[in-house]
């Protein structure tokens, strides 16, 4: 079983249109009322207006995931409960002007997982360059790098209902803004050294997808902590949420700020564009056949 990030499985959801408002119908329900950042209690609104207020043209930052909980399987003809836990750590790099974005799976001297550049997107894979004699980065026009600068802004606008936030984390005050209940300011926490305020909250993140119903929004309530500096910078930002019995969380730390990011495409002999991508998906390309589902748990 192959767990990705539930933020990375909307953005990769998007990118190949299966995400997408309903057609038009005399029975569909109403629009869902947007968000918005007025919503966000005053008592927090003072420490929401400087992580608006935040310059941040470029950013370094790691984010590590954990994974894991307990499952029912059938083995030689039993059932059993078996627990997992998986984690995994990465690193990227971007700026939003120029709109540059880089991502690695093991630390900055690792392979390349994603590379943004402009309007375009690459995403390497293993196993499609085993199919493909060799070419494993897929090629997405018409996805903006800065979706690759966390809390910036994920999904395409085009599937993206706005709550108002302005800046570099204008994502993060969004998600402040689907908040159910209070924005609860928990108090003085030290983060890698640095003194934060920490906030706390349960937000709907698919308040911010268009199309999205008001029971599926109601059904997936994450849990928000953000650690936000003296001057406004959110240094730790923390979401974890629960999917039957697996709990997933992903922590964000800057690392660094307003610092050189430097990009290069992929060769162009090693990357395929989206309709063979979806070819060879679908077990039309090289190599045919679809790969065996593994019983291993990763992330």
């Amino acid at each position: 079983m192959r767990i990705g990030g539930w933020r990375a499985a909307l953005l990769a959801a998007a990118l190949l249109g299966a995400i997408a408002a309903p057609a038009d119908s005399a029975t569909k329900a109403p629009p869902v009322p947007a968000p918005t950042v007025a919503s966000i209690p005053a008592a927090v609104q003072p420490l929401v207006a400087k992580v608006e207020q935040q310059t941040v043209n470029s950013e370094r930052y790691s984010q590590t995931t954990h994974a894991g909980g307990t499952f029912t399987v059938k083995l030689h003809g039993k059932r059993r409960k078996v627990t997992r836990h998986a984690s995994t750590v990465a690193f990227g790099e971007a700026s939003l002007a120029p709109l540059l974005a880089k991502t690695f799976k093991k630390g900055s001297s690792g392979q390349l997982s994603a590379i943004g550049i402009g309007s375009t997107l690459y995403s390497y894979s293993p196993s499609i360059g085993r199919k493909d004699g060799g070419r494993p980065w897929v090629r997405i026009n018409g996805v903006s790098a800065a979706g690759l600068f966390p809390y910036h802004g994920g999904l395409p606008e085009r599937l993206r209902v706005g709550a108002g936030g302005t800046g570099s984390y204008a994502e993060l005050i969004d998600l402040l803004a689907t908040a159910t209940g209070n924005v609860s300011i928990v108090g003085s926490v030290s983060v890698d050294g640095q003194q934060t305020t920490e906030l706390a909250a349960a937000v709907k993140p698919l308040a911010l997808l268009k199309g999205a119903s008001q029971k599926e929004i109601q059904e997936l309530t994450e849990e928000l902590k953000v650690f936000v500096t003296e001057s406004g910078l959110p240094l730790r930002v923390t979401k974890s949420v629960r999917l039957g019995p697996l709990a997933i969380s992903e922590t964000t730390d800057v690392l660094a700020v307003n610092i050189p990011v430097v990009v290069k495409a992929p060769p162009k002999k090693k990357t395929i564009g989206e309709a063979k991508f979806l070819k060879l998906l679908k077990g039309k390309g090289k190599g045919g056949g679809k790969e065996k589902s593994g019983t291993g748990f990763k992330l």
